[in-house]
């Protein structure tokens, strides 16, 4: 499971080769943003940014340039977890459209992933979230999301065991 520019570092990592992909069986990405942000597009004007944020901060521009632009698409089991919901509505005036505040709903999409959802929450705490937790779960032990609430693991009997809860109750 990665969080935001961790996706980013792990596909980077796969892409270069350091880490074989045969050895992902699924991953979780939670708000990456696998075709930059539009809050870097802004951010990345102003010069304490790269100050504040040193060198990735500017490689997450969604211009063809950067480096989230030159990744190929995941060659993993991914699914994708993105919140709508901004926390901050300074950062949120950024986006045209959902957004959890840093990235974009229409960003965290990545070519060959195999599912998606967006969860109402914002960026930084989305981990947080019991059903984010559970949405993960279900995501790991049979490769897709819960579509349905009650289909994820945990919501009926013990909720560490990932049995589904019942259809139709």
């Amino acid at each position: 499971m990665t969080h935001s520019l961790g996706g980013i570092v792990l596909r980077a990592a796969v892409a270069a080769g350091w880490l074989p992909a045969a050895a992902l069986r699924r991953v979780v990405m939670l708000a990456p943003p696998n075709a930059g942000s539009e809050l870097a597009d802004v951010l990345s004007r102003m010069p304490l940014f790269r100050l504040a944020v040193g060198p990735a901060g500017p490689q997450l521009v969604t211009g063809e340039g950067s480096l989230v632009a030159a990744l190929p698409p995941v060659p993993f089991e991914t699914g994708v977890i993105a919140g709508v919901r901004a926390a901050n509505p300074l950062f949120a005036r950024a986006f045209a459209g959902p957004n959890d505040g840093k990235v974009s709903v229409e960003r965290a999409v990545v070519a060959g992933m195999r599912d998606f959802v967006t969860m109402p929450c914002g960026h930084t705490f989305i981990m947080d979230r019991p059903d984010v937790v559970r949405q993960i779960f279900h995501f790991l032990a049979g490769g897709a999301f819960a579509r349905d609430e009650r289909e994820a693991p945990g919501q009926r009997g013990d909720p560490e065991d990932g049995r589904r809860g019942t259809r139709g109750a």
